[in-house]
């Protein structure tokens, strides 16, 4: 499980969330909308409702013109 606080969102502005693999493949996409909600928790699910293998994964937050990177390592089932 990963969360992601959107602490610096505006009301209005929408967000997406994209997760993929090394290999750049997307696993994940949720266009978050436009509503005021500050977090949003991944279940580790990938785009078909199954459970992603160990191994490392970047997510690219979009808010509007800000964006956001990084990368995190699922251990284990």
């Amino acid at each position: 499980i990963v969360t992601f606080y959107l602490h610096d969102r505006l009301p209005e502005q929408s967000a997406r969330l994209t997760i993929t693999n090394v290999a750049g493949e997307v696993v994940f996409f949720k266009h978050l909308g436009d509503s005021a909600e500050r977090v949003y928790t991944w279940d580790g699910r990938d785009k078909n409702g199954r459970t992603i293998p160990p191994g490392m994964y970047f997510y690219h937050l979009d808010l509007g013109q800000y964006r956001q990177s990084g990368k995190f390592v699922k251990v284990s089932y």
